[in-house]
């Protein structure tokens, strides 16, 4: 989901498929992480820190606006400067999962816009909302999935779902990313969750 090109081309995907209904789990645009990424680590600069989140707000602003109608652009951007405007502080606060959980908000939210402009029933999901993993000793992650699944029940409405993957919460409500790859994961866990037929990455 580099481009506005690419967010079009997943929706041709979905529109192509025989029921206009799915969940879908989609990753950062591009190199979002990466940048989010860098943004944390310039914390300690604030010259360096100014520049990295100047930069990355350029970067997702144009990309909601290349991606979006000028009737919709509006509401998402907003949404967007919410999130950007969040950003120094919580990198400050050391809260960095929050942080990261940014790239995939934003491909929830502009998939899920893309297909309303179609006219398209679909709506953004916080894999937060529902997801919940139990952290263990070794530092792997145990999906508790009755819990998921029972949080996960009433989110569900016809259409497109369209959640985030990547992120998800532990028992204590801490935000949490699933490492590299960690979209496809989450991907197989939503649907093993709704008992799906088949996962397609």
């Amino acid at each position: 989901l580099a481009t506005a090109e690419r967010f079009h081309a997943v929706a041709d995907i979905l529109l192509q498929q025989p029921q206009q209904s799915a969940w879908v789990v989609v990753s950062a645009p591009g190199d979002t992480t990466d940048h989010l990424l860098d943004l944390i680590a310039a914390a300690a600069d604030a010259v360096s820190f100014d520049s990295q989140w100047q930069q990355l707000s350029a970067q997702l602003r144009l990309l909601v606006n290349r991606t979006l109608t000028a009737q919709t652009a509006p509401q998402a951007l907003n949404t967007l400067n919410n999130w950007l405007a969040q950003l120094p502080a919580l990198v400050q606060a050391g809260q960095h999962n929050e942080v990261l959980a940014t790239g995939e908000k934003l491909s929830a939210l502009l998939l899920s816009a893309v297909l309303t402009e179609r006219n398209k029933a679909a709506q953004a999901i916080d894999a937060r909302d529902f997801l919940r993993l139990e952290l263990q000793p070794l530092g792997d992650a145990q999906v508790l999935w009755q819990q998921s699944a029972t949080l996960l029940a009433p989110l569900q409405q016809a259409g497109f779902n369209v959640v985030t993957g990547f992120i998800a919460r532990d028992t204590q409500h801490n935000s949490i990313t699933l490492g590299r790859n960690g979209s496809d994961y989450s991907a197989t866990i939503v649907g093993a969750l709704i008992k799906a037929d088949a996962v397609h990455i």
